[in-house]
């Protein structure tokens, strides 16, 4: 774990200005353990206390780390770095400002590792947690494959970062990114599987949040990919990842807001072929896939150029394309969707 930093703690704040960490490496999980998680950079300020956590970054390089693959265990999250705040009690506040986090990858495993680039999960009981990504770049980085030779594994989310935020309601954004690139991302493969269903394909190349209320302004997804799913051999190919740029799941009423940034040249996953069953459907949500409870709008939004992947083939019948190139959207409980 953190294997160019490693910081445990109870409650209080870890600050990093100006560090560059590269091409570090956190261990392989053996047996039933996963993978080590945070191949740059490992913080978690999870365990219990009365401390407002805080972990900011700023101006800091972390390039070409490796999470940990696991053996029967998943792969080790945070590629490049792994950061955490969640507890009982007070969420915390993970900050991201004026940063680099290029060339990591998560861990392979029987579940794909997930944030290749980062991972930043704050979330509290009494107060919610925030993570805030500021003009900040996050490129080239990916997410852990399902691992070859187990039971059906599916490919890890999130090829740049994958972000987790709130607890009790608060008139406050859980996450909010700002004037930041997500460029050139991969999410994870799922696995081949000779005598079993392919894997599922990773979702969200660029980012994934879950969270109860997510801003996004002035911001650029480009090029990043959802994972392909993996063949199948008796069972069917595996579908497709989600969301090639940008996945939003936002579990209550808390809402999204998308404004002035572009999403362009993203793709959905494509699916598994299958020698006996049936090939696997492509990924839904070339550039942005939402599911959501509350409000979401987008204003001022440029999607040009992205696209789903096509369904592969199977001895009883081939696996449906991907539906909405651009924006594909499930609304729940009534929410509204404005564009």
């Amino acid at each position: 774990i953190g294997g160019g930093l490693y910081v445990l703690g109870i409650g209080g704040s870890v600050v990093v200005d100006g560090t560059s960490f590269d091409a570090n490496r956190a261990g392989d999980g053996k047996g039933a353990f996963g993978g080590g998680q945070g191949g740059n950079v490992y913080v978690s300020l999870n365990l219990s206390g009365t401390a407002t956590d805080l972990i900011q970054l700023d101006g800091v390089s972390i390039t070409d780390g490796r999470a940990g693959a696991g053996s029967a265990g998943s792969g080790g999250a945070g590629g490049g770095a792994y950061l955490s705040t969640n507890r009982t009690g007070d969420g915390g506040t993970i900050s991201i400002t004026d940063s680099t986090i290029s060339g990591n990858w998560a861990g392979t495993g029987n579940t794909g590792g997930f944030g290749g680039g980062v991972s930043a999960q704050a979330t509290g009981t009494t107060a919610a947690g925030t993570v805030t990504i500021t003009g900040s770049t996050i490129s080239n980085n990916r997410a852990g494959s399902g691992r070859e030779g187990t039971a059906t594994a599916e490919g890890g989310q999130a090829g740049g970062a994958y972000v987790s935020a709130g607890g009790p309601a608060t008139a406050q954004p859980a996450v909010s990114i700002e004037g930041s690139t997500f460029s050139g991302n991969d999410a994870g493969n799922g696995n081949t599987r000779v005598s079993e269903v392919g894997g599922l394909g990773g979702q969200a190349g660029g980012l994934s949040v879950y969270a109860d209320k997510v801003r996004i302004e002035d911001s650029s997804f480009l090029s990043n990919d959802a994972g392909n799913g993996g063949a199948g051999g008796t069972g069917a190919g595996g579908t497709g990842g989600r969301g090639g740029g940008l996945v939003v799941e936002a579990p209550s009423t808390g809402g999204f807001t998308l404004n002035g940034s572009t999403l362009t040249g993203n793709r959905s996953g494509r699916g598994g072929a299958s020698s006996s069953g049936f090939g696997g459907g492509g990924g839904d949500g070339g550039a942005l896939y939402l599911r959501m409870s509350g409000s979401a709008t987008l204003a001022n939004v440029e999607i040009d150029g992205n696209s789903t992947r096509d369904g592969r083939d199977g001895a009883p019948g081939g696996g449906a394309g991907g539906d909405g190139g651009g924006l594909s959207a499930v609304l729940l409980n009534g929410a509204d969707l404005t564009l």
